[in-house]
């Protein structure tokens, strides 16, 4: 990677580490619903992802995807048939939860 390319890079990665995002809000929710212990391996999974991640673009992973590009395609379709995946099984479970519009009884 060129020293260049590689200084912005560092700086967005730098910058989406200590932004509020998704992963941040997900970890305040197991730490207010389950307790701080928790929560740090919801913290500890959110930070060993995003450095796999830098570390596969750090070492070339770009590269390969450059000299084969169809291999793209088949990423995306599976990151696509994953989350369907994920939907179902949110969609079968019996946790998840569905709110209907029930009109208060009176009081008496």
């Amino acid at each position: 990677m060129i020293p260049e390319n590689y200084l912005i890079f560092l700086q967005i990665i730098i910058f989406m580490f200590v932004t509020p995002g998704a992963p941040r809000v997900l970890i305040m929710s197991q730490s207010l619903n389950y307790g701080f212990g928790k929560s740090l391996w919801t913290a500890f999974g959110d930070i060993s992802a995003n450095s796999l991640q830098m570390i596969l673009v750090l070492f070339g992973f770009a590269a390969l995807i450059k000299l084969f590009p169809d291999v793209v395609i088949y990423f995306k379709w599976s990151g696509i048939l994953y989350l369907l995946y994920i939907a179902y099984g949110y969609i079968k479970s019996k946790s998840n939860i569905c709110l209907l519009y029930t009109s208060p009884s009176p009081r008496d």
